[in-house]
């Protein structure tokens, strides 16, 4: 005699959640991937300790985070200044002294019709710079992300000048294009979302800050971004010179999510994008973690207020010798004495307006 069995309701719904799952998972594999093609480079900052970053694309190694207190001399080594909570999980806090990332040349030289360079970045303070120099020619912009040859008129660098005004500006071997901000600037401890783009194909290049498009201009169609032989550092200008113990134009404040990838994205997606990431970055609601005051004399320093080369510590016993800490790293101290004014706005870096399109 012939049984016909059944399967119980409950396994038929266990096999068909069991294959809803695997579906699921199968397709947000398939997304992520979607999602990071043509990554050339994506800095996360979530290690939150250690000395190196990963690049979450999988194309390059970890890269050491040169940071002025790992090989201390006469204080205590420490790590870079990692932070739990940034604009999507952790980030990094550069001191705008001795904080930066660099891939050698031979790692990465970034060339091409078109590439899209974003960021996440909260700034604390800006460089002084030359107030005529996008007109001249000279500016010397803090670096966001740079591998930059100017003279050769290779490769490019997105970065911001005095007042937090933002440039990007590229290399074609024949021509060296720059676009600036017109009015529209960083904010100054609140999380800024920072997007570039470059298509020679449609002849375009194009700022975005915080979903929105705030500065385009023409480029000569097909003038592809010619490679330069310079490294290519995150959070630092190569160009830019010293200031006795410390490294000038270095990003001082907190920076997330930086990328690189081929193609230009269209303002569609880079307002998507920036709709996707704002709730989790807070942006003009939460204020991202401020540094504490600079020691007074005799007291040990600690937490973010050790913004200097570490070259440049003379006290015995992980003491810091004021003396040494100003000439080292000058906006540090700045900083410090506009947290004592119960952090006010820095009057000396208001602006009135901003630059156009150079080049």
């Amino acid at each position: 005699m012939k049984h016909n069995k059944t399967i119980p309701v409950r396994v038929l719904t266990s096999l068909a959640l069991s294959v809803a799952l695997t579906l699921s998972l199968f397709a947000g594999t398939a997304f992520a991937a979607a999602r990071n093609d043509g990554e050339l480079l994506h800095l996360g900052f979530d290690e939150g300790q250690g000395i190196t970053v990963s690049d979450l694309s999988g194309h390059l190694s970890a890269a050491q985070v040169q940071y002025g207190f790992t090989d201390a001399a006469f204080m205590d080594s420490q790590e870079p200044q990692w932070r739990d909570k940034g604009a999507a999980g952790g980030c990094l806090l550069f001191d705008g002294c001795t904080t930066y990332v660099e891939y050698p040349n031979s790692a990465l030289r970034v060339s091409g019709d078109s590439l899209t360079v974003s960021a996440w970045v909260a700034p604390r303070a800006f460089d002084w710079d030359d107030p005529n120099g996008a007109e001249n020619g000279s500016d010397t912009l803090t670096a966001i992300v740079d591998q930059a040859d100017r003279g050769g008129r290779r490769g490019f660098i997105l970065g911001y000048q005095r007042y937090g005004v933002l440039s990007f500006q590229v290399g074609t071997g024949d021509s060296w294009l720059t676009l600036w901000t017109n009015g529209d600037k960083l904010t100054t401890y609140a999380w800024n979302h920072v997007v570039a783009t470059y298509d020679a194909g449609i002849g375009e290049m194009a700022l975005y800050l915080n979903g929105e498009r705030v500065s385009s201009r023409s480029v000569p169609r097909g003038a592809a971004i010619a490679p330069s032989d310079r490294p290519l550092m995150v959070g630092r200008n190569g160009s830019a010179g010293r200031y006795d113990a410390s490294l000038l134009n270095l990003v001082s404040g907190y920076l997330d999510e930086v990328t690189l990838r081929r193609g230009a994205l269209t303002e569609t997606e880079v307002a998507a994008a920036y709709r996707a990431a704002a709730p989790a970055a807070g942006l003009r609601r939460e204020r991202v973690h401020r540094p504490e005051r600079l020691p007074r004399p005799g007291e040990r320093g600690r937490g973010d207020v050790q913004h200097h080369a570490g070259s440049a510590l003379r006290a015995g016993s992980g003491r810091v010798r004021l003396g040494a800490h100003r000439r080292a790293c000058p906006q540090a101290v700045a900083d410090g004495r506009r947290l004592r004014r119960e952090d006010r706005p820095h009057r000396r870096h208001r602006n009135a307006g901003g630059n156009g399109a150079r080049g």
